[in-house]
């Protein structure tokens, strides 16, 4: 899904240009979390069991009902937990409530393990296994929409190739490496200059 352009996110736009663009990464706000869910939603696809076994009125589980048990299952385990969320709920609703709560290592944990999933298994349903699991968005633009979500928000992190990376803040090129080329490449300063770069590659 493309993110929308918004007055509120051109305004805030128009209001920062100029400036130095600074990340931050202590906090996931509240937003930036819900939205991921949204993401979850639209490319991982829901949790529901046919509860009508003996039957054929119900529909047949959904296709994504295993990939969240296995992340529910999988990250409880690595946190020394018997669930994510309350016992009771879902697979996929302790997965959101754990998103919600966690600290912000435990959000950007499964938020990876999330979407190494879209990106690994959720990727490979067929037409008809993305019709039962209600999947409508491809891991490409999932991944994408992720990772302009982080931008949007000024989180300096990344999904890339299966794994969370720390993008590191602009602000030091701006502030520093700038100015630094700037003045060596005034005269008499060709050595120095050159070994900088040299070392900048």
């Amino acid at each position: 899904m493309t993110i929308i352009d918004l007055f509120s996110k051109r305004k805030k736009l128009r209001e920062s240009q100029g400036k130095a663009e600074v990340y931050q990464y202590e906090n996931l706000p509240e937003p930036f979390r819900i939205q991921v869910s949204h993401i979850w939603k639209s490319a991982l696809g829901l949790w529901y069991r046919d509860t009508h076994s003996y039957s054929y009125a119900g529909p047949p589980d959904s296709p994504s009902s295993e990939l969240w048990e296995g992340i529910q299952s999988a990250l409880a385990r690595e946190k020394g937990k018997w669930n994510l969320g309350k016992s009771d709920s879902s697979p996929a609703l302790q997965c959101l409530q754990y998103l919600m709560e966690a600290d912000t290592d435990g959000a950007l944990d499964i938020i990876e393990l999330s979407f190494r999933v879209i990106d690994f298994r959720v990727r490979k349903f067929d037409s008809y296994a993305r019709t039962n699991a209600h999947v409508t968005q491809t891991a490409d633009d999932a991944v994408k929409e992720l990772n302009g979500r982080f931008r949007e928000h000024g989180i300096g992190y990344q999904y890339v190739d299966g794994q969370i990376v720390r993008v590191d803040s602009q602000f030091l090129h701006a502030e520093a490496v700038k100015p630094a080329l700037a003045l060596l490449h005034q005269a008499g300063f060709s050595g120095p200059s050159d070994e900088f770069m040299r070392a900048f590659d």
